[in-house]
């Protein structure tokens, strides 16, 4: 019996021969491992990297003709400077904390002593408004210490896709600033 399709309930009839079918005899041919073609390779993307910040460059990871990962690190700047930048921001905004919660405290007691009539509107406005100042502080110190911790994430330099290195402009040593390759 022969199955006529996949699925299918149909078969071909029952006195249908075996020697009515075509066959062949396959014979291995033997072909080569390698093929010699002429062609060019081209980069689908290419991309020359370059330092967003400045900074003395201290290790070179990867050279020419190596093989890199999608965001690894290709080169480290020393970053002296952005380190010392985010401590700064660091300390500002733990400056801007205590400077906050003293103004929340006297904002709290001006408050109270302003329902019980001891202390004038003016020095109540007055206690507001400090509390608001530490509050925009804050903000700003905290936002300094994101741009300072970006700073120093520009001192690792890396791939921005996997890929070859195909050439190296700068030695370890050497001073570099934002857009230079």
């Amino acid at each position: 019996m022969i199955v006529a399709g996949c699925g299918s309930k149909t078969t071909a009839p029952a006195g249908a021969a075996a020697s009515q079918l075509a066959s062949i005899v396959i014979q291995p041919v033997h072909a080569p491992l390698e093929r010699a073609v002429d062609g060019t390779i081209e980069a689908v993307n290419q991309a020359t990297v370059s330092a967003q910040t400045s900074g003395r460059v201290s290790e070179i990871l990867y050279d020419v003709n190596d093989v890199v990962p999608a965001g690894a690190v290709m080169v480290r700047l020393k970053g002296t400077e952005q380190r010392a930048g985010l401590q700064g921001a660091q300390a500002a905004v733990t400056e801007a904390r205590a400077r906050g919660a003293e103004a929340a405290t006297s904002y709290q007691r001006a408050a109270d002593l302003y329902q019980r009539r001891v202390v004038s509107k003016a020095q109540l406005d007055q206690a507001t408004a400090s509390r608001d100042a530490a509050a925009a502080r804050l903000a700003a110190a905290e936002a300094g210490l994101t741009a300072a911790r970006e700073g120093v994430g520009y001192t690792e330099i890396r791939a921005p896709y996997g890929g070859v290195i195909t050439k190296r402009l700068v030695e370890v040593g050497e001073t570099v600033g934002p857009g230079r390759r």
